[in-house]
């Protein structure tokens, strides 16, 4: 039996998914749209590990740069204030060579990260204005606090963190 829908020819016809044709169900359409997603997640995680690395790189620099302070002002305090033979100067001598090997392990790994970078030709001029001359000497005077050799230090200390902050800002471009 013919309804009269089937005889004047408006019978429902099967939608574009249901038949195969056009650019639903397992088309060509669909392979294009899963290409553009599978490369767009491709593009935004290698892009999130980019921002991942120059951030952990800036924070490391960071710490960086506050270690330099600590020595700065810690070589500071020892040439002015320990006298020679002193138990404070001997606890000054311990903390200063333990934080500067410990800066230049730091520098070093971001210098093995990126050597085209960073150097450590800073941090060693830095290295000598502390311990230069009379470091550790039992014959050391104490200075004061406008003597060129502290201003010697804290100039160094500041050249180290402007060359950590400008290497940064050319290996990380925006």
């Amino acid at each position: 039996m013919t309804s009269a829908s089937d005889t004047d020819g408006t019978a429902a016809q099967p939608c574009d998914g249901e038949s195969g044709k056009g650019w639903t169900g397992t088309g060509l359409g669909d392979w294009v749209g899963w290409g553009l997603v599978i490369a767009g997640w491709i593009y935004v995680r290698r892009d999130e590990a980019k921002r991942a690395l120059r951030s952990e790189e800036r924070e490391t620099i960071h710490g960086i740069s506050q270690q330099i302070c600590a020595v700065r002002d810690g070589a500071a305090r020892y040439y002015t204030r320990c006298a020679p033979g002193d138990g404070d100067a001997l606890e000054a001598e311990a903390f200063l060579k333990q934080e500067l090997k410990s800066i230049s392990l730091a520098i070093g790994r971001l210098c093995e990260r990126k050597p085209k970078h960073y150097t450590l030709n800073h941090f060693v001029a830095f290295r000598k204005a502390v311990t230069l001359g009379n470091f550790e000497s039992n014959a050391r005077t104490l200075l004061g606090p406008k003597d060129d050799q502290i201003q010697g230090i804290r100039l160094a200390a500041i050249e180290v963190i402007d060359n950590l902050t400008y290497s940064f800002e050319r290996a990380n471009p925006l």
